[in-house]
């Protein structure tokens, strides 16, 4: 079962200044068409609302990807259920921290923003790690790693300079 991304936001409709900020914004991103699905209704006055969207969109996908992981535990066998359920646990934590980023976002604390978003990236990568060969949830960690990358890149937005992302390789099935 491929999981359908769930990034939609609520259908509003932008103002011309809200969608000519995502478009400007989107095109710089690594992952345009993503940012412009997941964002394109977003109704953003400021890059400082739209790079919270970026990260309401990536809880939305995170909580997707939690649910197909409760069913695949009901289909699988006990060893794929043991990694499944480290995989939940992970996809936990990667969802506290992109909350605790979305807080410090809230609080202008951008070091924390990035502490989080990485942390959140670091969880999905153990995630797929875990599996050690062919893995139920690649399309779905990849999925979700391109909404972090994308959250990730929305403090950017805001003229704040991190670190380098780490690059994450995948692991195909």
């Amino acid at each position: 079962m491929q999981l359908q991304p769930c990034y939609k936001l609520v259908k509003l409709v932008p103002t011309h200044q809200a969608s000519e900020l995502i478009t400007q914004t989107c095109d710089k991103t690594s992952y345009k068409d993503l940012c412009n699905s997941a964002l394109g209704s977003a109704n953003a006055a400021d890059v400082h609302s739209l790079a919270k969207s970026a990260l309401e969109a990536t809880t939305l996908q995170g909580g997707a990807v939690t649910k197909k992981i409760a069913e695949l535990m009901m289909s699988k066998a006990a060893d794929v259920v043991q990694k499944l359920t480290d995989c939940s646990e992970r996809y936990n934590v990667a969802m506290d921290k992109i909350k605790f980023a979305t807080a410090a976002l809230e609080a202008k604390v951008f070091s924390d923003v990035n502490v989080g978003i990485t942390t959140a990236m670091t969880e999905t990568q153990s995630c797929e790690d875990g599996f050690k060969g062919a893995s139920p949830m690649t399309a779905d960690n990849k999925s979700l790693a391109s909404f972090v990358v994308l959250a990730y890149q929305s403090p950017n937005w805001l003229k704040i300079r991190f670190y380098k992302l780490p690059s994450f390789g995948w692991k195909e099935n």
